[in-house]
């Protein structure tokens, strides 16, 4: 048995939820009431009607929320599954070589340290900010345009269009930020075992206590023992990420590591990928 994938916290963030929907419902069947004995007395309230639907959209967001988390549990949970089952040997195991992407090795050093960070040249993300930029500019403009005569004592309309624009970048650059600090990951090979950090968190897993290893995504393998597991890329390409060294040296880097792996655990590579990704 390894360590689980997911955390058990997700069980209760639905229920949170629908805790909190308890007092949107609770209004929203007094609106009801009130509703309905003032159109019996031939008296609908427009204010009424009009909460009533504001109450149906927070309960239907908040039930939509609670639903997409509780599914992504689930498929948590099913992968965590075929985790404990790779563990005990149960699975497809495949070939180191079909996951090398060359044949050739580097002196692997222990101690040795690969780092990767955000590909500052990716045409992806180049293309994904260009197209964002020119949709959120267009959105802006044609809101401006159509918008109706201000009222008096509110702000002009260039200072509005200013403040929008200040605030789509700022959301750029807090957007700019996460995706360089979530690029930038760390892998060691020690004596002991492996160690990684994502997002500033370290990751550790023995040799001689790992059960199972196993490549999880197209450009993501495993090392997990029954009280750590680690997760590290194997770059195919550097459109959103890349090494900083010279990306054939990475290449045979990433090689070694991954026989010495084999060759320190002595475990068999299993496939836990999507059966539409293999």
């Amino acid at each position: 048995m390894v360590r689980r994938s997911y955390s058990r916290v997700f069980y209760c963030i639905p229920i949170v939820f629908c805790l909190l929907l308890i007092p949107t419902t609770i209004e929203l069947i007094r609106d009801l009431m009130d509703l309905g004995q003032s159109c019996d007395n031939g008296l609908c309230s427009e204010l009424t009607n009009t909460e009533i639907q504001e109450n149906v959209l927070e309960l239907i967001a908040a039930l939509l929320i609670a639903l997409g988390w509780y599914l992504r549990w689930r498929k948590s949970a099913k992968r965590d599954q075929l985790r404990q089952a790779a563990a005990r040997g149960e699975g497809r195991a495949i070939s180191l070589e079909d996951v090398q992407l060359t044949d050739e090795r580097a002196t692997l050093a222990l101690l040795h340290t690969i780092r990767l960070r955000m590909a500052w040249r990716s045409r992806m993300y180049k293309v994904v900010f260009t197209a964002v930029f020119l949709i959120v500019q267009v959105v802006i403009g044609c809101t401006l345009l159509a918008h109706g005569p201000i009222p008096r004592g509110s702000l002009p309309l260039p200072v509005i269009g200013l403040l929008a624009e200040a605030g789509f970048l700022v959301f750029l650059a807090l957007l700019y930020l996460f995706l360089f600090v979530a690029a930038r990951e760390r892998l060691g090979v020690t004596e002991e075992g492996l160690r990684a950090r994502w997002f500033g968190i370290p990751q550790r897993a023995r040799w001689n206590e790992a059960r199972l290893f196993a490549q999880v995504r197209e450009n993501r393998c495993e090392l997990a023992s029954p009280r750590a597991s680690v997760r590290f890329t194997y770059l195919h390409d550097t459109d959103a990420q890349e090494p900083l060294i010279p990306y054939d040296e990475y290449r045979r880097l990433m090689a070694s590591v991954l026989t010495l792996i084999a060759e320190r655990t002595g475990l068999p590579l299993m496939d836990l990928r999507d059966p539409k990704d293999r």
